[in-house]
C-alpha cells in the first residue's frame, strides 16, 4: 500500500527543511511505501532550493509558474500522483504529522475520508477567530454544508481522491469538495501548533474573497434572494402606487415626496446591488467556459 502526503507550499524556506525532517520520521513509522508530493504555488522565497536541497529520496516537487492559490496546489498534487492513501496538510508546521497514524486507523476501519478538525486557534487573533466563525455559520446556512473548525487536513483514499480531481469545477475549493463528493466520512480532532518561524501569507482582504468565492461556488441562495427582493419591491411600489392614485382622485394634497424620493433611491441601491450579485455569478461562469488550466507548471523534480 503506497501513501502519498500532499503539501502545498508558498514562503516557508523558514520552516519548510524541519518540517519535512519530521514528517518523514512519522511517515517512517507508519511501515508503509510513502512519498512527499511538495507542489510549490509561486514561491518568492528560497522555498524550492530548500526541498531540493533536501537529502529525502521520498520528495516529489511540482513547481507552478505563478501562485494559482492553495486549493489549486492541492489538485495539482493529488492529480498526479498515484497513490491507495493521500493525506493533505500545510507545510508550515501547524498540522502535527503524529496525526497520520490516527487517521490510517480510522481509513483502515472503513473511511473514504478523514478530516482533521481544529480544537482551538493558537496564533490568531480574535477577530480573526470570529470571522472564521461567521464563515462556516454562513456557509453552513446557504449550502447545509458544515465546515465548522475544519481545515485542509484530510485523508483520502484512493476513489474519494479520484472524485475529487473529477470534478471539472474552474473555480476549486478543497475544504467544500471533499463534503460534498460524499462517501464514508469522519473526524478526528487536533490541537493546532503555532508556527515556528514565518508569518502566515493569507491578509483579511484575501480571507474575504476566498469566502467570498467559496459562498459563489457552492449556493444559489443569493440569486433566490434577487428574486424575493424583487418581488417585495413590486408589492411596495404597488401598495404606494394605489395610495397615490387614491390622493389624486379624492383631490387630497400629495405629500411625503422626500419619502419618495428615499424610497427611489432605496430601490436605485437594490437595483445596483442585484447587478452586482449577478455580476459576480457571470463572472464565475465566464472562467468556467474560458476552458482555461486551473494550474501552469515550470518543473517537475524528484529529489534523490
Amino acid at each position: 500500500m503506497k501513501l502519498c502526503v500532499v503539501l502545498p507550499v508558498y514562503n516557508e524556506e523558514e520552516n519548510i527543511q524541519g518540517f519535512v525532517e519530521d514528517l518523514s520520521r512519522e511517515l517512517e513509522k507508519t511501515g508503509l511505501c510513502y512519498f512527499i508530493c511538495a507542489v510549490d504555488d509561486g514561491s518568492n522565497d528560497n522555498s524550492v532550493c530548500k526541498l531540493k536541497g533536501l537529502k529525502n529520496g521520498h520528495i516529489n516537487i511540482i513547481e507552478f509558474s505563478r501562485n494559482f492559490g492553495k486549493d489549486m496546489a492541492v489538485f495539482a498534487g493529488l492529480e498526479n500522483s498515484e497513490a491507495d492513501i493521500y493525506v493533505v496538510m500545510d507545510a508550515d508546521g501547524q498540522h502535527p504529522p503524529h496525526l497520520i497514524h490516527d487517521m490510517i486507523a480510522l481509513y483502515r476501519e472503513g473511511y473514504n475520508i478523514v478530516n482533521g478538525v481544529k480544537q482551538n486557534y493558537r496564533g490568531r487573533g480574535t477577530s480573526s477567530r470570529f470571522l472564521s466563525k461567521a464563515f462556516n455559520y454562513i456557509f453552513e446556512r446557504l449550502t447545509g454544508m458544515s465546515l465548522m473548525n475544519s481545515c485542509d487536513y484530510k485523508l483520502l483514499d484512493k476513489k474519494a481522491a479520484k472524485a475529487v480531481t473529477r470534478c471539472s469545477d474552474f473555480g476549486f475549493f478543497f475544504r467544500a469538495m471533499t463534503k460534498w463528493v460524499g462517501f464514508r466520512q469522519t473526524d478526528i480532532l487536533f490541537d493546532v501548533k503555532e508556527r515556528k518561524e514565518g508569518k502566515t501569507s493569507w491578509s483579511y482582504r484575501n480571507l474575504s474573497m476566498y469566502a467570498l468565492n467559496a459562498i459563489l461556488l457552492y449556493s444559489y441562495i443569493p440569486l433566490y434572494t434577487l428574486l424575493f427582493v424583487g418581488v417585495g419591491s413590486f408589492v411596495f411600489g404597488a401598495i404606494l402606487g394605489i395610495k397615490l392614485l387614491a390622493d389624486y382622485f379624492f383631490r387630497s394634497v400629495p405629500s411625503g415626496y422626500a419619502t419618495l424620493l428615499a424610497v427611489s433611491l432605496l430601490s436605485f441601491s437594490i437595483i445596483i446591488i442585484c447587478t452586482g450579485i449577478l455580476g459576480l455569478y457571470l463572472q464565475k461562469i465566464l472562467d468556467q467556459v474560458k476552458g482555461r488550466p486551473r494550474y501552469i507548471t515550470r518543473g517537475f523534480s524528484k529529489c534523490d
